[in-house]
């Protein structure tokens, strides 16, 4: 098994571990407004899909997709399966990158006035729709798809998440328009990041319509087959290259344990799925796992009024005590990306970081400048009490892991000479011993927003910190925009979060993508584009 960490764009191979991690046309197709849609595609039994290994093509790629298909409308599909496969039809106006910075897609540039708030939008030139019926990308298939998200009728999109960003949109010519945003931040980028539609086809659609998709990605929609497969084909006239591989097929699985099943039939030869399901594919020889960091930071909550975790010494050091590699290989089966703060050391706007590696001699030294003694293994407060936390914790309802992280925890933590006793909660009662500091650390999950903003993780003030300078930062990033130092103020940010710990982070999980080995050259998988340069890809 190969394996690699797309964010670094290394590979790395693992031997023989056990992995327990949590996880994710050649002719051109004339569609009017009456198109087909997924409910007249054909009903068949499972049995029917029975296919043998000898059938499948190694040229051709396999992947799977949702059995039952919430949208083929990219605005409107809210299953991440499903939107990651729609990327290979569409593009997006702007790309989120895996670093968290924002490069061209089919708006090739952009300019913002002195003000920071009107943008002046160029529209890559000579891109067309795979269907030649809807021309070229022009300034008002943007326009459309703006006006759309942000009104009452697109409130549903996941692409509406950031509309209130938009004052207004205004086209200057076929390839230029202007959009006017509310406030000077970086909500109105992470807005544009959008798939790009034929406005003129889509206006007439509803977000859940699944009539056949048209974009202008490096492959187009050919049919849905007999087996209920969607086919898609290379675009021939894709306006970078024409792809290597030829078809892609995506293939209907009901859940994560029939896409691992028919991977390990050979009739799927990449899936997207949970590693927690499909731990006995890490020790296949055949298959490479691409890995990019998600959205998700799991870090220890502190309660900065336990009398034991009120100075900040005491949760550096259970922070340099903490083997985050280990929790990560040993739980996450290598499914995670080491930090200590929200941002990851390869954020964009963050100065050079240090990776965070276990400091047993620096962690006993802050536990002495704590006030803490050590005695047989075990650490003792000033009045002789030997130092014992009650850690929360809510397991997860989709795929437990939690309780996992928890032992592996405890057990550092207790080599360490803290006692911790771990105090597994409903959902209710988790919220409630947060809400009331009922507690003395907790371990949370947040999922991080695209515009870099973590002030909402402070806003319920569970961990009991309050400081004006931090108060202050965070307030002063939400105000800088693109043309800005991001770079300093949010540098400032992670030094201080990492001197005060606030929260102490452990990890950011990743996704998966498994596929066999013959595939090579790819490159840049981040988890808001997979397949980011799938033309590159090639079968050997």
């Amino acid at each position: 098994m190969k394996f690699t960490i797309s964010s670094t764009q290394f590979k790395r191979i693992f031997a023989g571990i056990c992995c327990f991690a949590v996880i994710v046309g050649s002719s051109c197709v004339s569609v009017p407004v009456s198109a087909p849609t997924a409910t007249e595609m054909p009903v068949i039994e499972d049995s029917v899909l029975e296919k043998t290994a000898d059938t499948i093509d190694e040229n051709t790629l396999y992947l799977n997709m949702p059995k039952n298909i919430d949208s083929l409308n990219p605005l409107g599909s809210k299953n991440e399966t499903m939107r990651t496969l729609l990327s290979l039809i569409f593009e997006p106006a702007i790309r989120m990158n895996a670093d968290g910075s924002f490069s061209g897609g089919l708006i090739e540039n952009w300019k913002v006035d002195e003000s920071g708030l009107m943008y002046t939008f160029s529209v890559r030139r000579g891109v067309s729709f795979h269907d030649s019926n809807y021309g070229y990308v022009r300034s008002s298939d943007f326009k459309e798809i703006i006006d759309l998200l942000i009104s009452e009728e697109g409130k549903d999109s996941p692409y509406a998440a950031y509309a209130s960003a938009v004052d207004y949109a205004n086209i200057i010519d076929e390839y230029t328009f202007t959009v006017k945003a509310k406030e000077k931040n970086l909500d109105l980028l992470c807005f544009m990041c959008f798939p790009v539609v034929p406005a003129d086809l889509y206006l007439h659609y509803a977000l859940d319509a699944k009539s056949a998709p048209i974009g202008t990605g490096p492959y187009r929609f050919v049919e849905f087959d007999a087996w209920g497969r969607m086919i898609l084909n290379r675009n021939e006239s894709w306006w970078k290259s024409t792809p290597n591989i030829e078809t892609i097929i995506a293939e209907p699985v009901e859940n994560d344990a029939e896409a691992i099943h028919r991977y390990q039939k050979n009739e799927l030869n990449c899936i997207l799925t949970s590693l927690i399901n499909a731990k006995n594919l890490c020790n296949d020889s055949s298959t490479t796992i691409f890995s990019p960091a998600t959205s998700q930071f799991d870090c220890l909550i502190p309660n900065i009024n336990s009398k034991n975790l009120a100075k900040k010494e005491t949760r550096q050091a259970i922070s340099a005590a903490l083997d985050r590699k280990r929790i990560i290989m040993n739980v996450l089966g290598g499914m995670g990306t080491v930090c200590e703060t929200p941002f990851l050391s390869d954020f964009a706007y963050l100065e050079n970081t240090d990776s965070m590696p276990e400091n047993l001699d620096s962690a006993h030294d802050l536990m002495k400048k704590a006030g803490f003694t050590a005695y047989s293994g075990q650490y003792f407060n000033e009045i002789g009490t030997a130092l014992s936390l009650d850690l929360i914790y809510s397991e997860s309802e989709d795929i437990p892991y939690k309780k996992r992280i928890v032992s592996e925890i405890v057990r550092q933590m207790k080599n360490f000479g803290i006692e911790i006793n771990p105090l597994e909660m409903s959902a209710n009662n988790f919220a409630s011993a947060l809400k009331n500091g009922n507690f003395d650390l907790a371990l949370a999950s947040f999922n991080l927003k695209k515009n870099h903003d973590i002030s909402f993780m402070f806003e319920d003030g569970y961990c009991r910190y309050t400081s004006d300078t931090l108060k202050d930062q965070l307030a002063y990033i939400k105000t800088l925009g693109i043309n800005d130092d991001l770079t300093k103020a949010f540098s400032a940010l992670n030094v201080l979060l990492s001197d005060e710990l606030p929260m102490i982070g452990l990890y950011r999980k990743c996704s998966a993508m498994f596929i066999r080995d013959h595939y090579q050259n790819i490159q840049n998988t981040n988890h808001y584009d997979m397949f980011a340069n799938i033309a590159d890809w090639t079968s050997k």
